[in-house]
This record gives C-alpha cells, structure tokens and sequence, in this order.
C-alpha cells in the first residue's frame, strides 16, 4: 500500500486523520468533509495511513459515531470491533506478567506500550533494572513459556538486530498465553535501558524512581512520569524509528495537562543532549496544538523555534537523510560536552555507520537485521 499512496493523499488523509481527532462532535462532520470528500474515500487508504500513525482506534471510533460515512459503517464497526479485542487481548496479557513481576519485587516500568491506550501494538515493552534482568528472563521463560524470536538461536532471549544486542534487549515470545484472534502470540520486550545503540539519556533507575501508577480497564500499571514520557516519545520516534507520527503529537498534547515538573523536563532534555531535536518535536507538537486552538505551556516556549514551524501535515513525518544524520551529530556533540565520551562515540561514529549498513542492506534484501 505505501508505494502506491501519492504524497498528496498521504497529506490529505493525514488532515483528515488529524481533524477526526480533535474536532468537537458539532463541528466533526464539517471539518471531515473539507478534507476529503464522501465520494473520494478510500478506507483501505485510511486504514494504512491511521494504522501508521497509530491512531487507527481513536481516529475510527470518532469517524463512527459521527456518521458522515454511512457507506463505511460495516468496515468501521468491524475495524474497532478488532482493535477493540486487541486491546483486551494485550490489557490482559499484561496484567498477568505486570502482577508477577510485582510479586517478585522486579524493579520495571512499562514503556511505550500504554502510551496510545486505547490503540496498542502487537508487542509489551518494559524497562528493566540492570539487577533484575536476570531474574526478570528467567521469570517470563519458566513462567509465561518464553522463547527467543529467532528459533534456532539457542541464545534465552535472542534479540532481533545488531543495535538490540548492543543495547542488551531481550525478546521473547509468551508461548503459555493462548494466541490472539489474529493468531499472534504476545512479544515481550526487556530493556535495560532506553537506548538506540548504547548512547545515554536518563539512567533506568530514574525512571523507576519516578514512575506512576495508572489504572486502565481495572487494571493497575507502572509506566513512565509525565517528564520522562515526553523525553522517550520524541528520542524513540526520532532516534529509533526516524518519524514523528501523528500518536506521538495527540498523546504529548494531553500529557501536558497533567502536573508536570517543567524543571525536570528541561533538566533531562538538556542532561540527554538531545535539546536540537526536542525542538523538532515540539515544534510538531505546537503546530499540532495550533489547529486544536489551546494554548500551548509558556514554560517551554524557549524550545520553540519559530523558524522551523511547517504547514506540511505529511503524517508520519520522516526527516530526510541529512537531517536524520544531524540529529546523531548533534546528540554525540552535546554527549562530549557533558562528559559521556561512550555515548559520544557510540553517537557520533557508530551511527552512521550502523545507520549506512542497514539502508543497505534494506535496498537489497527488505529486511535490514541492523538498526
């Protein structure tokens, strides 16, 4: 599907998207049909393009029962029927590893996973003390039937690329659980720490020391403080994938009306070294909130550059390749500053390297086994 979408569609269907979600229900049909018109609609385009973004439940649910799409109501309604049991599916799943590993004081938080709740990935990540890595495996292979993704590795946990293993992740499949309606099996993600390659940001005790628990569908969980939410959705989506999608633009915009501690922000911004490309995604967030018409928090307005706000609503948005090496100069730069020579190196020389064998490799073959 994403060779055969043209960029104006994919901006077309990107606003429409966008205006699903943070419209008033008075105003939802107007401003959906000014984007896209009902006889232009191409749901399979929709599907790919919200799905992308990570949005395909919230975005759907709001198209729905706005009923501008009378056409479309059976492929709605089956769609968020499907994400619906997903949702439940994981939710359960997660719960069951979540109290055990509580009941055996395992130092961990839940990453990412919970962050677009009610949309949820096929995939549970969770950030893990260094001291309770070991502990935290053996659980999840004795427990919960957890096998290396690769089949032949005989390796517990075998990761998936060259950066996984450099950064130490484990990846298991949870053989114990019944698979879903989509035939998968729950994929469990360890991580000792948040991290591309082994670069630093904030240490993985920090982030246990202040996390908080919420509850969702009566279950109870750990995720991330606000402050450190903010810091991981802007470097995994930059550094790890290389986009910004719509997801991470929505779920910023609401975390800001919780209590956030503005200092620690801008401390673990600048701490991270990755102030230049925290201002890239604010500025997506700003330009974001601008169309939602709320005001956007005066304390981080020194973040902000005016220079490089965008009209272009191109959702997930992919730096090019220039700018993508950038944002590693200028991490591996402020990494030397701040005396992280490792990390600087690792940011610095390691990427490009890393980051030239993967595309590569993924010309040639699809796959790259790399980043």
């Amino acid at each position: 599907m994403s060779g055969n979408i043209s960029k104006s569609n994919r901006i077309k269907y990107s606003q429409f998207i966008i205006s699903s979600l943070l419209s008033h229900t008075d105003q939802l049909s107007e401003n959906l049909t000014r984007v896209i018109d009902k006889t232009e609609f191409d749901f399979n385009m929709f599907e790919y393009m919200a799905r992308r973004n990570k949005v395909l439940l919230r975005s759907s649910k709001k198209i729905f029962e706005s009923g501008i799409l009378p056409n479309f109501k059976k492929q709605f309604s089956d769609i968020i029927k499907k994400e619906h049991n997903r949702l439940d599916y994981n939710l359960n799943v997660l719960n069951s590893i979540h109290k055990k590993f509580e009941l055996e004081n395992i130092n961990f938080t839940v990453m990412k996973t919970l962050d677009n709740v009610p949309d949820i990935g096929n995939d549970i990540d969770l950030i893990v003390l260094k001291d309770d890595i070991d502990k935290a495996n053996i659980i999840l292979e004795n427990d919960f039937g957890g096998i290396p993704k690769l089949e032949l590795s005989k390796t517990p946990g075998e990761t998936k690329s060259v950066c996984d293993k450099l950064v130490g992740k484990r990846l298991y499949y949870c053989q114990k659980f019944e698979s879903s309606n989509e035939g998968l099996i729950p994929q469990v993600e360890i991580y000792p720490g948040f991290s591309q390659l082994g670069e630093e940001y904030i240490q993985t005790s920090d982030i246990i020391k202040l996390r908080k628990s919420v509850m969702i569908n009566n279950f109870k969980f750990f995720i991330p403080s606000v402050e450190h939410r903010l810091l991981i959705s802007c470097t995994h989506g930059l550094f790890r994938h290389g986009v910004i999608r719509i997801s991470e633009l929505h779920n910023s915009l609401n975390w800001f009306n919780e209590k956030i501690d503005w200092d620690l922000l801008d401390h673990c911004i600048k701490k991270s070294g990755v102030v230049y490309s925290f201002k890239i995604f604010l500025n997506h967030i700003f330009k974001y909130s601008q169309i939602k018409g709320v005001e956007f928090p005066i304390e981080i307005n020194h973040f902000l550059d005016i220079n490089q706000h965008s009209t272009n609503f191109n959702y997930p948005f992919k730096p090019n390749t220039t700018s993508f090496a950038l944002l590693w100069i200028k991490k591996g730069i402020n990494d030397f500053k701040n005396g992280k020579i490792n990390s600087g190196c690792r940011s610095l020389f390691l990427s490009p390297i890393l980051a030239s064998i993967a595309l590569s490799k993924y010309k040639l073959t699809g796959k790259t086994g790399i980043w």
